[in-house]
């Protein structure tokens, strides 16, 4: 992305841009719907209007010189906030995936610690390009996982981003994160639907255990650095070497 990609927001600075019709402007609860394309769409910030926009469109079934809204040009943190304001959010839907993920990874996620010993390694380490996450102790690699990346929790921004919105990761590791979209978009859950959106840590844990259920998944790990927490969701896993922890 080069700077011809970045609007110049006098609230938020330099961020990518986004395009809203004008109803949406300083509005509340006026619905938001977007030009999503299904498993290709992987824009951040598609274009977007009201639920006035909406039936305009389907009383015609396409956009055209009498519906077509006047639309403006905001920044991607106006965009996200105005997403915040208008999606109409399907509670009791969100609630029921929440509870249902958490039931069956958490027990998951207890077997597979107790099982791997995941926080007793001396350090673990990613690769994004092989989808793999490897524990080692002692300067051995003693447990192998294949992995698919969930998102990113930014530290400075307290804002979430689905990795299928991140352009700089390879597709074989991000690909199905993008199928939560779709869910999120038939369930009218924003937190799943939109790719970028402030958050808390809480959050973040939440759409993991989301993801890993959608994927009968081992379990999921959150890797910590300065700035990022980076949450994963564990596909595969195996003991290397099982010697120093009195397996055999």
């Amino acid at each position: 992305m080069d700077n011809n990609d970045f609007v110049e927001c006098d609230k938020h600075g330099k961020t990518p841009p986004g395009f809203v019709c004008e109803h949406l402007l300083g509005a509340a609860e006026l619905g938001f719907h977007v030009g999503y394309t299904g498993d290709d769409g992987d824009e951040l910030y598609p274009d977007a209007w009201c639920d006035q926009c909406e039936s305009a469109f389907h009383q015609h079934g396409e956009w055209n010189d009498e519906n077509e809204p006047n639309i403006s040009l905001v920044c991607g943190h106006c965009f996200n906030d105005i997403c915040v304001k208008n999606w109409l959010e399907d509670e009791k839907a969100y609630s029921k995936l929440i509870s249902e993920s958490h039931s069956l990874i958490s027990t998951r996620q207890d077997d597979l610690m107790e099982k791997y010993k995941l926080g007793e390694h001396d350090r673990y380490d990613y690769d994004a390009e092989k989808a793999s996450l490897t524990f080692s102790t002692g300067g051995q690699v003693v447990v192998e996982a294949n992995i698919d990346f969930v998102g990113t929790y930014s530290l400075d921004s307290k804002t979430w981003m689905w990795a299928w919105g991140n352009h700089s990761l390879p597709d074989s590791i991000k690909t199905n994160s993008l199928q939560l979209r779709s869910l999120g978009f038939e369930k009218n859950i924003r937190k799943l639907a939109m790719g970028h959106w402030p958050a808390e840590e809480v959050d973040c844990w939440e759409v993991t255990s989301i993801m890993a259920n959608h994927m009968n998944a081992k379990g999921v790990y959150r890797a910590v650095s300065e700035e990022l927490m980076t949450f994963m969701v564990i596909s595969e896993i195996k003991w290397v070497k099982k010697k120093r922890f009195g397996i055999f």
